[in-house]
């Protein structure tokens, strides 16, 4: 690694090749036996066989040595590849024992660390849904992508460990290795979080959506995350899943929706995605109806209506109840199949109410509001529609309800949006 070596290594085969008659060979053989003993003692040696030259591994935790590791490899042209190795929660006993409930956590006491939680979420219900198909259906394969616990695989994995295949963090073959599958006769499951699956939009495209394969992707933190920070918020899913033909869209609004829907698409024959959020299943305690390619009225209305998706069908519905305090009878629907959409319940709503709100956590370009927006203005709607969503913008990092009242999406939040707009529009006096 060090300039002293190169220097005299070149300077020793210059020697060597000088020599006449037998400096060439020899020079060659040394630098084979080199090679050699560098393939026997070196990690790296499948790099260096491709031209890159390869250092470490070095102690990531050791910042004395590895800044002047660096400073020496930076001198050395062509590609390299430097292989550090660190470990995370380093000297704090907690996350090094546990290190996958450190990677985005809210606040916690530090002597006694994150505790476990017995909170049923979101991705342990998909993992549970997923076992129950799996003992009737042997022909059921669920990838990953270095997530496996992250997405609520790890019972699965455990019951089904030649089942469930962790690709590492390779979104994008994952997405094609489960279109191989599904060519194949196998029914495949891949389960990302929403903010890595656009790492994998091309393969949607071409080696899923293009040849119609039943790929089901579980869609999951989808919306704000919270302590993840901006980085991880799904937020983008929509607005590019949207634009891929024969692409089914479904957002299940509580824990049964979720478990419905995956088990109402297991024997499709087109592509779907799944799409739900982080964090406690919730259950809303409404009777479901199976045919999740309609919308549900949940709440009957005269004078706005919401159209809500996934996660917001909870506040839409905790925003018709407080409207009900100002005398305004709100009709809540849970748009739970948001492609193809449910022209029909959209025609009648049209016809119905003057003004529509839609309701997502989605940024605003490309999403099920901007969606409803296009297809209302082709029926030359008259009235007006609202689409409250997420800003065409990163969001920063903070909890999820402080990040929802900021951006409009919190029930009060709602709520006072409406009522503003119903007093501009005069509508809120000839209901009094």
């Amino acid at each position: 690694m060090t300039r002293t070596y190169r220097k005299l290594s070149k300077q020793m085969i210059g020697l060597m090749s000088s020599v006449p008659i037998i400096g060439i060979k020899a020079t060659n053989a040394a630098v084979k036996i080199k090679d050699g003993l560098k393939h026997i003692v070196m990690p790296g040696a499948f790099f260096e066989e491709m031209g890159i030259k390869y250092f470490g591994p070095f102690d990531g935790h050791d910042y004395k040595t590895l800044v002047r590791s660096l400073s020496e490899i930076k001198k050395i042209s062509g590609p390299k590849i430097v292989h550090v190795l660190t470990t995370k929660g380093k000297g704090y006993d907690f996350a090094e024992k546990n290190p996958s409930s450190y990677h985005g956590v809210g606040s916690f006491e530090v002597n006694k660390g994150v505790e476990s939680s017995s909170t049923l979420s979101y991705s342990n219900v998909a993992g549970d849904t997923l076992i129950n198909l799996f003992e009737k259906d042997a022909n059921c394969v669920a990838i990953t992508a270095a997530m496996t616990n992250g997405t609520g695989l790890d019972d699965l994995k455990d019951k089904f460990p030649k089942r469930v295949i962790d690709v590492g963090i390779a979104e994008g073959h994952a997405v094609t290795f489960a279109a191989g599958m599904a060519a194949s006769g196998v029914k495949p499951y891949f389960a990302v979080y929403s903010t890595f699956l656009q790492r994998a939009y091309d393969q949607i495209v071409h080696d899923v959506a293009l040849q119609k394969l039943p790929v089901t992707i579980l869609v999951d933190r989808a919306g704000l995350v919270g302590e993840d920070g901006e980085t991880h918020h799904g937020i983008l899913d929509l607005g590019y899943l949207n634009t891929i033909p024969d692409m089914v869209i479904l957002a299940p609004k509580d824990k049964e929706e979720l478990e419905l829907m995956i088990n109402k698409t297991h024997y499709a024959d087109y592509p779907v995605a799944i799409r739900y959020p982080r964090g406690k299943a919730i259950s809303l305690g409404y009777s479901i109806n199976e045919d999740i390619f309609k919308w549900e009225n949940l709440i009957q209305g005269k004078d706005v209506v919401i159209i809500a998706a996934g996660k917001m069908v909870e506040t839409a519905l905790n925003v018709s109840l407080k409207l009900k305090e100002h005398n305004i009878l709100c009709e809540v629907i849970n748009a739970r199949v948001i492609k193809p959409m449910d022209l029909n319940s959209l025609d009648s709503i049209s016809q119905k109410y003057s003004m529509i709100y839609t309701l997502e956590d989605n940024t605003i370009s490309g999403g099920l509001g901007s969606n409803i927006s296009k297809i209302l203005m082709d029926m030359r709607y008259s009235g007006t529609v609202k689409n409250i969503s997420l800003p065409d913008s990163f969001i920063e990092h903070g909890s999820v309800d402080i990040l929802y009242d900021k951006y409009g999406l919190s029930t009060d939040k709602v709520v006072e949006t409406i009522i503003n707009d119903m007093r501009k529009d005069k509508i809120l006096e000839e209901i009094s």
